[in-house]
């Protein structure tokens, strides 16, 4: 696959800034150490453990763009996390503080935040980035029952009813809300897990609907509120704006910027990786 074809490729996901580093030594570890030196300090790459630190079992290694791609992808997102930023996936990311505000945020939030991917070409790193708006649904089933949504209408879409903390993941497919009859006033959800399938009860006030705009705007109708929910994503994803490459463009230039200032330059062992602030240009 050429340069261009694979530019082509991963064009969907926004504009390519380069990766500048540093290198230092990796090694290979013949079994398993990660509770011992720590998840963080090492990435599986084929079935084998790597990491920037040494130690006995431990073979020093000649790195590899595509082990070095990985090890940088990984220390990436640990910093995110680590000044803050929450991910929707593996790969989409906003912080609490870049909530958008609206008519119903206490219904919903949006938060406006991006996409990456690490992409190497010609053996050089490239850091992918595109802005991407993102929406979390603040009612719990049990409250949207006790705004007066008939429980019989809540069924047959995603849920997540993980901790706060861990919210962002999917966990199931609604089936339906029971009610226990041996306790007053309490309803249960009947989920069929994602992960293994099997069916689990959980009560309604730790369940939260699946944060899709079409989803967010047919739960407002059952509140007797009409409003454009996808219209509003829609423009805020300059899906509808008559420039909407150059917007995009200057979106993603700002949150390259804010890159720089807390991200940038990452470091760990003996590696520092930088990040350019202009875009790659991509010429046929």
């Amino acid at each position: 696959m050429s340069t261009l074809d694979v530019f082509k490729v991963y064009a969907r996901f926004g504009n390519f800034f380069r990766i500048h580093y540093t290198t230092g030594k990796l090694f290979r570890w013949d079994g398993d150490p990660r509770e011992e030196i720590g998840y963080d300090k090492t990435i599986v790459f084929e079935g084998k453990v790597y990491s920037y630190e040494g130690g006995e079992g431990a073979l020093e290694i000649t790195l590899t763009p595509q082990i070095l791609k990985s090890m940088i992808t990984k220390q990436f997102a640990l910093r995110l996390r680590n000044v803050g930023y929450r991910f929707r996936g593996d790969y989409r990311a906003y912080k609490l503080e870049s909530q958008i505000g609206h008519t119903y945020s206490d219904f919903f939030s949006i938060f406006q935040g991006f996409e990456f991917r690490t992409v190497l070409v010609d053996e050089s790193i490239l850091l992918c980035i595109d802005p991407h708006i993102m929406l979390r649904i603040n009612y719990s089933l049990g409250q949207l029952i006790q705004k007066g949504v008939p429980p019989s209408q809540l069924s047959d879409f995603s849920v997540t009813f993980s901790s706060e903390d861990e919210r962002e993941r999917i966990d199931g497919y609604l089936i339906e809300i029971l009610k226990r009859e041996s306790e007053e006033a309490s309803f249960f959800c009947k989920i069929k897990g994602y992960r293994d399938f099997a069916e689990v009860m959980a009560p309604v006030d730790s369940v939260f609907p699946e944060s899709r705009p079409e989803l967010i705007q047919e739960l407002l109708r059952k509140l007797g509120i009409e409003y454009d929910v996808v219209a509003l994503q829609r423009q805020l994803s300059f899906l509808d704006s008559k420039t909407a490459s150059r917007d995009r463009l200057l979106k993603t230039l700002e949150i390259v910027k804010q890159l720089q200032n807390e991200i940038f330059p990452l470091q760990f062992g003996e590696f520092k990786v930088e990040l350019e602030a202009e875009p790659v240009v991509i010429r046929s």
